[in-house]
């Protein structure tokens, strides 16, 4: 994101095909159409502003008309901002990862289902 010629903001995120884990291995695994969100970083004179709302809403849409099944992040479980906004999307907690981050700090995997 930009205001003006300033950077202010940016995500990452890509978009990949996987196996489905939960299949019946009888059946085989269904590929899932998964976007994943790596990082999403906003310059701290630039917060409150929905900067980050703004970019989260167009990465979604991008990974929908890819076709994408669902999407996923990890978070710090103490972020509450980001989860906040997360959930303003309709991201739920999926997993807890104990010691995640360094320092031991645990993460949320937070996913949000599209199809």
């Amino acid at each position: 994101a930009r205001i003006e010629k300033e950077f202010v903001g940016v995500i990452i995120s890509k978009f990949e095909q996987r196996s489905s884990r939960s299949a019946s291995l009888a059946f085989g695994k269904p590929i899932i159409n998964r976007g994943y969100i790596a990082m999403l970083v906003v310059d701290k004179k630039y917060r409150k502003m929905r900067i980050a709302s703004k970019l989260v809403r167009l990465s979604i849409e991008a990974m929908k008309h890819g076709g994408a099944d669902e999407i996923v992040l990890e978070t710090d479980s103490q972020n509450q901002s980001a989860l906040n906004l997360y959930h303003s999307f309709g991201f739920l907690i999926d997993k807890v990862m104990n010691r995640y981050y360094f320092g031991g700090l645990t993460a949320y995997r937070l996913k949000l289902w599209l199809a």
